[in-house]
């Protein structure tokens, strides 16, 4: 699958976004790509589920947050 430059642009402040942490013109512009990018939308939407599964204490889920990371950025950086 080919990505855009925007969504490696946008894979390093899609964590902040879950977090809640996002803030400003970077915000606003992630919320307008993720308006336009099915794949990205999907992406963020499995970090935010993922990442309230973690806060709520599931074991299962902590190794796998890191696996997730690990596996996108090598994805985004053979693109």
């Amino acid at each position: 699958m080919k990505i855009s430059g925007d969504c490696a642009k946008f894979f390093e402040l899609m964590s902040d976004l879950a977090d809640g942490t996002l803030q400003g013109k970077e915000r606003t512009e992630l919320e307008e790509h993720l308006k336009t990018c099915p794949a990205c939308l999907h992406y963020c939407d499995s970090l935010k589920a993922l990442k309230e599964c973690i806060k709520n204490g599931c074991a299962d889920c902590a190794d796998v947050s890191k696996l997730v990371d690990d596996c996108v950025r090598k994805f985004l950086s053979n693109k």
